[in-house]
């Protein structure tokens, strides 16, 4: 992705993430990874289940996503909620965390539209 804003701006990929930080005060790489943050939470609320908004947001695997809240936000997920089973259980008392409910954007076939992982 850094690639592709500098080439929109004519600039090198070290060009642009310098004066990036060097204006905002963070790193680009720093802000895109809070933007996927965003994304997973707001898929978390909307589908229920970490699994599928974790992915549609752009993590590998659950760990990924881990890692990168812990880095940005020094929690993890489980730490941020407080343990709330209330949050981290589903509706049915199914674990969001490590049971997968049926996806909203999900195709025939089980397959996700191309879109759901850019």
């Amino acid at each position: 992705m850094i690639g592709e804003i500098a080439e929109i701006v004519g600039l090198s990929d070290s060009r642009v993430r310098h004066l990036f930080k060097k204006d905002m005060g963070f790193s680009l790489g720093q802000m895109l990874n809070s933007l996927k943050l965003l994304t997973f939470l707001e898929g978390f609320c909307r589908y229920g289940n970490m699994t599928y908004a974790a992915a549609d947001a752009g993590f590998s695997d659950l760990s990924h996503l881990n890692k990168a809240m812990h880095k940005t936000l020094g929690l993890s997920f489980s730490k941020i909620m407080g343990g709330n089973k209330q949050v981290l259980m589903g509706s049915s008392g199914t674990d969001v965390m490590n049971h997968p409910h049926p996806h909203p954007r999900r195709q025939p076939g089980g397959v996700f539209p191309p879109s759901d992982f850019t």
